[in-house]
């Protein structure tokens, strides 16, 4: 839902004795007005934290498999001047998504274009490999030249992503491009010559749109944040206006391979007692938030943060209740 959000900020400290409406000593005076700022998602929500505990008031980011082992390569795709992918080169699978570890090699494979631009993929009933691990729901991939790939013995204009519409049995899928795709392909039956020609992954996983982080292991120029445009299970693409190295070899670790979705770049948090706060997976006690008066609804602790957060967790450090309140806008 998109909105448009107002954020005002006064700050005034004055010195005047007695107090009065009007002081003329202010040794700060500051205020600032953000106003028509487009969000999306604004949303505010009351929290209460018992003594002692957390409490996780949002959580985007996706779960892989990236581990110390993990090993990466990083390259500018010939597709495009902006265009780049890391692809799983070595270790443990990061699992970006499922994959369901086709063995088509030497099938032969036929699609069958049909009017409603859907297509019947198939393969011969005693073929030596089927479609028996894909799924519902699943994507396929088929590299070629178009996508930044060595050439394919599938026409190019079957190259790129599928979607399974059905599985009718094991011999044959029903597929279409994906929603938003232009529809482009032709009926053709070949000989697959690698499993690699023809691969199928889950739709569950990260996605395109999605927020990378390198923050470890790749080159300087590289750790940065980036949108996610193109994933399967063995690589993601993103774009960058400026130049990258290419690399080899590359083991970020868990956490310096982070990917996340519901991210807000407006938060703001009010709690009565003292809290924690911990953004972006931070394990640490380390932004502590202190009422200005515990247990006073008007003098609460505040914290605001404009920038990118895909995580929060409060933790109640206090002897008492907890009340949190959490606004927050994408």
């Amino acid at each position: 839902m998109d909105a448009t959000l107002n954020l005002f900020a006064k700050l005034l400290a004055y010195k005047d004795q007695p107090v009065n409406s009007n002081p003329r000593l202010r040794p700060v005076d500051w205020d600032r007005e953000c106003g028509g700022i487009a969000v999306k998602d604004p949303d505010s929500k009351g929290h209460e934290i018992p003594i002692g505990q957390s409490k996780v008031i949002f959580n985007g980011i996706r779960t892989t498999t990236i581990d110390g082992t993990t090993t990466f390569s990083l390259a500018l795709l010939n597709t495009s001047p902006s265009s780049y992918r890391i692809t799983h080169t070595g270790g443990t699978n990061p699992t970006f998504r499922t994959g369901r570890g086709l063995t088509l090699n030497s099938c032969v494979v036929t699609f069958d274009v049909l009017p409603n631009n859907i297509v019947n993929l198939s393969v011969p009933l005693l073929s030596p490999s089927d479609f028996t691990p894909v799924q519902s729901g699943d994507f396929l991939f088929v590299p070629n030249t178009n996508t930044g790939d060595a050439a394919n013995v599938i026409s190019v204009m079957n190259s790129g992503y599928w979607q399974v519409l059905a599985k009718t049995d094991n011999q044959n899928l029903v597929i279409a491009r994906p929603f938003g795709t232009t529809f482009e392909g032709i009926s053709e039956t070949i000989v697959l010559t690698s499993d690699a020609q023809l691969r199928a992954f889950s739709s569950a996983g990260v996605q395109v749109n999605d927020t990378m982080v390198l923050s470890a292991a790749f080159s300087t120029a590289s750790l940065k944040s980036y949108t996610i445009t193109a994933v399967t299970d063995l690589f993601v693409e993103f774009s960058s206006t400026l130049p990258l190295p290419n690399q080899t070899g590359v083991m970020p670790g868990a956490a310096g391979m982070v990917f996340y979705t519901e991210n807000k770049k407006i938060l703001y948090i009010e709690v009565d007692q003292e809290a924690v706060v911990r953004l972006n997976g931070d394990l640490g006690d380390f932004q502590k938030l202190s009422p200005i008066e515990p247990g006073n609804p008007d003098k609460p602790g505040i914290y605001l943060k404009t920038g990118s957060v895909f995580s929060l967790e409060v933790i109640n450090k206090s002897n008492s209740l907890l009340n949190a309140f959490v606004v927050s806008a994408e």
